[in-house]
């Protein structure tokens, strides 16, 4: 019986596989026909057979993209029904980015954020003053019949290790190899952690310091990535690209032309700049760099050297760069528009095409970024089209790839790491006969995150964003400082001002009283509280509050403040509705609309971070929120996969 199991998924995968290469000469509207009529186990698409990178764990659950491509495709279910949907949180006191699994499955390793003053927000940590970054290791249950009772726990926090890195020196693009270790970029180290399944602790195993093939004393490991040859690819944030031999422990490295010269290196208008992942097949490596496209191949001594590259438009210096990001470059001119993270392209590398033979980036164009298609054997570009509105085209997010479509989201406006939504786009982008033709356009406005196709449920999974009523009002009066009205800061000052006021005065203009009082100790103390700000925000939780009680009503603002300031520069709105929203991969309609604030507009459980979606072994969706990992799954969905 097994045997004929096995015979008959290598049937279905060949056929796939050959119906997908047929695929490419017909029709947009064929193709999705012929697709529609193949199901596989009750699947919806056919099974997406992305090579299996023979360095990295399982395709695709060992890396935050799913596997080397980086296809944000899995052929395992994912929740469809969202009255039967199931919600967990994972709580480890931070904003976990990425997630990826061991082996087994039963191992859940996250890198989770600690960020100043948005920490204070949480229940069960003090406010954190500098930005922290960690590896959490958790439990995870491999039991079913667990997963579908909403009383069990799945998940046990079993240990985690503080990193050094900042950003992407952190380590957001780790991954687990073939032997179960997490390996984590840590400033200018690359570490290993065993990760199997009888691992209860985090002990570093291994590590490579490779600050001597930096560019600067400020340049670090943006990620690293194994190679089908056994090298281990690690890139620069100023633009190194090397190897590591660990056979034999060498070490090889490129440095582009100029680099060292260069003074804004290697910050965000640093030219030739790595701030994303990296892709690999087994003909190569592809890197994004701020301006070029490359691919690289390396010669019998690990030397990584250019096969071909490709100059990209990256846009003018038409902002002036007042992210906190920007660092030295701070007030500076730049093309690095609103909601992203350098100066060049957002994405990182997207290797697809049902034959094998493709990669797609965005561009950074000024008035409408482009998605641009070449061929991963020569670099030639296939085909290229603007999307998403003039003057607000842009995105940080990774594309979906599926075949010969790809899938995109707009970010532009979207504040990087604090969960306000950019501008309205969500995109499927087909090649046909050498041209890029659009397949679908809706104007969903995306919070966070990189996107997950399942081709079980024939659906794609974005993170979105909605104001909410009283946010609109609030967002009336300016962005609202909150740091005078949150946490200890809010009880001891705030809170016995509203009592006191709250005794005294029990005329309809109470609220009004109260918060001038407020307003005046908030601006004696820390001049940045705009007074309107202040006031508003304490108005609106007063009536929330039945007897105007102090505690209460600071414990309102911390969960509905509408805005956060820092050095006078908004980093986020809080007061939205957050939804995982996901659309028919083919025909775009909305199909799966699942609210994570628990029916509360501010909920901060609900409230998604700057994160990558992730698809599980049992069609668990992951979504990191504001203070660790929200886990969604769906009984009457799988757990299944396409095969």
């Amino acid at each position: 019986e097994k045997c004929r199991r096995a015979r008959r998924a290598v049937m279905r995968a060949a056929i796939a596989e050959l119906l997908a290469l047929l695929a490419v000469a017909l029709s947009a509207s064929e193709r999705e026909a012929l697709f529609a009529s193949v199901p596989a186990n009750g699947a919806v698409l056919a099974p997406y057979l992305v090579p299996q990178n023979p360095g990295l764990g399982p395709n695709p659950f060992a890396t935050m993209h799913g596997d080397s491509w980086l296809s944000d495709t899995t052929n395992y279910v994912a929740p469809t029904t969202n009255t039967s949907t199931i919600q967990r949180l994972i709580h480890v006191e931070g904003q976990c980015y990425t997630s990826a699994f061991n082996r087994a499955g039963d191992r859940l390793v996250l890198l989770c954020h600690t960020i100043p003053v948005l920490d204070c927000f949480q229940e069960s940590s003090a406010c954190s003053l500098t930005t922290g970054t960690k590896l959490v290791l958790v439990d995870r249950s491999t039991d079913v019949a667990c997963w579908n009772n909403p009383s069990c726990q799945t998940f046990t926090v079993l240990d985690s290790v503080p990193l050094n890195g900042t950003g992407r020196a952190a380590g957001i693009y780790f991954y687990i190899d073939q032997d179960d270790n997490a390996v984590v970029a840590n400033l200018a180290a690359l570490e290993w952690y065993p990760v199997g399944s009888d691992t209860t602790s985090l002990e570093k195993a291994l590590s490579y310091d490779l600050s001597s093939y930096m560019v600067n004393g400020d340049d670090m490991i943006t990620s690293a990535f194994p190679a089908w040859d056994g090298l281990v690819w690690f890139e620069s944030n100023a633009g190194v690209v090397g190897t590591i031999n660990l056979g034999t422990s060498a070490v090889k490295s490129w440095v582009p032309d100029g680099v060292a010269s260069d003074q804004s290196c290697p910050g965000v208008n640093c030219p030739t700049g790595i701030v994303k992942g990296f892709s690999i097949d087994s003909s190569g490596v592809y890197v994004i760099t701020n301006s070029k496209l490359i691919k690289f191949t390396s010669g019998e001594d690990g030397m990584p050297a250019p096969a071909w590259s490709l100059a990209y438009d990256r846009g003018s210096a038409a902002f002036t760069c007042d992210d906190p990001g920007c660092g030295s470059a701070r007030g500076e001119p730049t093309g690095m528009k609103p909601g992203m993270q350098s100066w060049g392209s957002g994405t990182s590398p997207k290797l697809f095409g049902a034959n094998h033979d493709l990669v797609a980036i965005a561009n950074n164009a000024d008035e409408r970024i482009a998605i641009t298609v070449v061929t991963r054997s020569t670099g030639d570009v296939v085909c290229q089209l603007p999307v998403f509105p003039t003057n607000a085209s842009a995105t940080t997010t990774s594309f979906v790839g599926h075949l010969d479509s790809l899938y995109a989201v707009n970010d532009f406006g979207m504040v990087p790491g604090a969960g306000g939504s950019g501008a309205p786009g969500f995109v499927r982008v087909d090649v046909v006969a050498g041209q890029c033709v659009p397949a679908w356009n809706h104007a969903d406005t995306t919070n966070t995150g990189c996107l997950k196709l399942s081709t079980f449920t024939g659906l794609v999974y974005n993170n979105v964003a909605t104001p909410g009523a009283l946010s609109s009002a609030l967002a009336e009066a300016g962005s609202i400082v909150v740091e005078p009205l949150i946490g200890v800061a809010c009880t001891a000052a705030v809170a016995p001002i509203i009592d006191a006021m709250a005794g005294l005065i029990v005329d309809r203009v109470t609220a009004d009283k109260i918060a001038d009082a407020v307003c005046s100790v908030c601006t004696d103390f820390l001049s940045r509280a705009t007074c309107l700000a202040c006031k508003t925000v304490v108005k609106a939780a007063l009536p929330r509050v039945a007897d105007h009680a102090g505690e209460a009503v600071c414990g309102v603002i911390e969960r509905e403040v509408s805005g956060l300031e820092v050095d006078g520069s908004v980093i986020g709105r809080l007061f939205v509705d957050n939804y995982v929203l996901a659309r028919d991969a083919r025909s775009g309609a909305l199909a799966y609309k699942y609210a994570l604030n628990n029916g509360r507009i501010g909920e901060l459980d609900g409230w998604t971070f700057f994160v990558s979606n992730q698809i599980g072994p049992a069609g668990e969706l992951y979504v990191g929120t504001f203070n660790g990992m929200k886990v969604l799954n769906d009984p009457t969905a799988g757990p299944h996969v396409n095969e």
